[in-house]
């Protein structure tokens, strides 16, 4: 093992790890096999209809926003419902780094009704029987997504534009965003990283790619598997490795510290919003505008990674995409395991 990869001092990093749409179903995947009896019974009545498996439902909420979605009637219906076509807004909430948390955020006009805090508070009263507004399958579909978002530090935290000067500066203070009406760079969309496409999608997809294919995942597929069994033979390797580590997390959304602790159930997404700000705050460290390119930003930052060995950004990055994914899946498997306990 390298000293890179020493660094890290944590269980190895999954292969391209990441919140691309494969990532999203490998969380669900994990947090399947987290579910007491009676959630994965009340689950499994629930999407019995799909000819489904709970595993693939993670990246549903992204596949809707494509082309092609699925046709199945519950996506069709879903898609046809005109209180439904804000949906990709349902993803983020863009919230100052300097914030306290998603409350105070909130009190200064700078959340929404739609947000993903929200979007995830809806869809646990609707399986609670508390509110109509999604079928159960779509609840259960943008619940296994946003769960995953809302701890993706980009999908909550990020930089706020003051472009009145010759070189825009990135603004973290939240009265300030309020009082003068600053514009988000979008979750990081708009922040340009020299050779490393944008800072959203560098967390989204390429911060998680830091370990290859291992022999064990080949292996265990066999000499003459071709090329989609070795695949379909690591993504189960994935699963395991996420799952494990999930299992580990000690913290759960019934016992959690802080805030969590005396939440109820609808609103715990708050505290993993705050949490995810204080992620994101990190993700922004040493990042300065340069300048312009376009509607976009240039910008000076750490380095990523390279042939040659881990730069700093990835080097301290890595690990709390890491920590914030299996928090993810060891959240969505107590979410799921107490609000099916509680409808019992």
């Amino acid at each position: 093992m390298s000293e890179n990869e020493n660094a890290l001092n944590s269980p190895p990093l999954l292969n391209d790890l990441s919140f691309t749409i494969p990532r999203h179903d490998l969380i669900t995947a994990a947090a399947e096999g987290l579910l007491s009896s009676s959630a994965s019974d009340r689950i499994s009545e629930i999407i019995s209809p799909l000819n489904l498996t709970f595993a693939r439902f993670g990246g549903w909420a992204d596949r809707i926003k494509s082309n092609t979605p699925p046709n199945d009637a519950e996506t069709q219906s879903f898609l046809e419902d005109d209180a439904n076509r804000s949906h990709r807004r349902w993803h983020y909430v863009d919230i100052p780094l300097d914030a306290t948390g998603y409350r105070q955020a909130q009190q200064l006009g700078l959340t929404r009704d739609d947000d993903v805090v929200q979007t995830i508070r809806e869809c646990v009263r609707v399986l609670r029987g508390e509110s109509n507004r999604f079928s159960a399958v779509n609840a259960l579909r943008l619940l296994g997504h946003h769960v995953g978002d809302v701890h993706q530090p980009l999908h909550v935290g990020c930089g706020f534009i003051d472009d009145s000067g010759e070189v825009p500066t990135i603004v973290t203070d939240p009265q300030r965003v309020a009082d003068e009406g600053l514009k988000s760079d979008t979750g990081g969309n708009d922040i340009l990283l020299p050779g490393a496409g944008n800072l959203h999608s560098f967390w989204d997809g390429v911060l998680g790619g830091t370990l290859d294919i291992d022999d064990v995942s080949l292996a265990s597929a066999g000499p003459e598997a071709s090329a989609a069994d070795a695949a379909a033979a690591d993504e189960r390797e994935q699963v395991e490795r996420l799952r494990a580590l999930a299992a580990e997390e000690e913290e759960s959304t019934a016992g959690g510290s802080g805030l969590a602790a005396t939440l109820p159930l609808e609103r715990r997404a708050e505290e993993w919003a705050n949490e995810s700000i204080v992620a994101a705050r990190e993700a922004y460290r040493n990042i300065v505008i340069i300048g312009r390119s376009g509607k976009d930003f240039r910008v000076s930052w750490e380095g990523f990674e390279t042939p040659e060995g881990r730069q700093p950004y990835t080097a301290r990055c890595a690990p709390i995409l890491l920590d914030r994914m299996r928090k993810s899946v060891r959240r969505l498997a107590d979410l799921l395991n107490e609000i099916f306990s509680q409808a019992g």
